[in-house]
């Protein structure tokens, strides 16, 4: 039986997309995460966006260099999830995230064992990170339950005294409409 030209397209198209498929499904896998979004912006169009954030000073010096932060803002507790293998979606979690990219002082943290690390209060843990394939920074830590704010402290080593010199008021007026903030804000 000899298959028809048109026939020989459609069983090419389905065999790729079975196979693309079937690469996707692993490549979600190695890629799903529960990495927080790189801005507020991305927060809000994912839908787990709760607030902004102020950090006060904006600017702090360290080292003889200036750290800026470039925004900071709350969101939902999340992770990427993949329905029907091709459309990505996020999962929301229990909880929020304080999140913070920073406009200039990045190299700062580049230095491995001996970079500076971000403390919430008297936290026994520092704040995790990424870097963006766009290159922006983005610290994050979780909050639960939500604070109107939060003191963070910017550290040397594990053993040295919480400062708690740098506040972080969380702004709730700035929220999004029906985005899941908690009753009495």
């Amino acid at each position: 039986m000899r298959l028809k030209h048109w026939q020989r397209i459609l069983l090419g198209a389905a065999v790729l997309l079975i196979v693309a498929t079937g690469l996707k499904c692993v490549w979600n896998g190695v890629t799903e995460n529960s990495l927080p979004c790189v801005s507020s912006r991305r927060a809000r169009l994912w839908g787990i966006f709760v607030c902004k954030a102020e950090f006060h000073p904006a600017i702090i010096q360290w080292g003889g260099r200036e750290i800026e932060i470039r925004e900071a803002w709350v969101e939902r507790a999340s992770r990427v999830r993949h329905w029907l293998v091709w459309f990505p979606r996020r999962e929301q979690l229990e909880g929020y995230r304080l999140c913070f990219s920073l406009h200039t002082g990045k190299e700062v943290f580049e230095g491995g064992a001996s970079s500076p690390f971000w403390v919430m209060g008297n936290a026994d843990h520092d704040f995790a990170w990424f870097t963006s394939p766009s290159g922006r920074m983005v610290f994050y830590d979780e909050l639960n339950p939500l604070p109107s704010s939060v003191f963070l402290s910017l550290l040397r080593s594990p053993g040295e005294p919480r400062k708690q010199n740098i506040l972080v008021a969380i702004n709730p007026s700035d929220s999004a409409v029906g985005n899941g903030i908690p009753p009495g804000w």
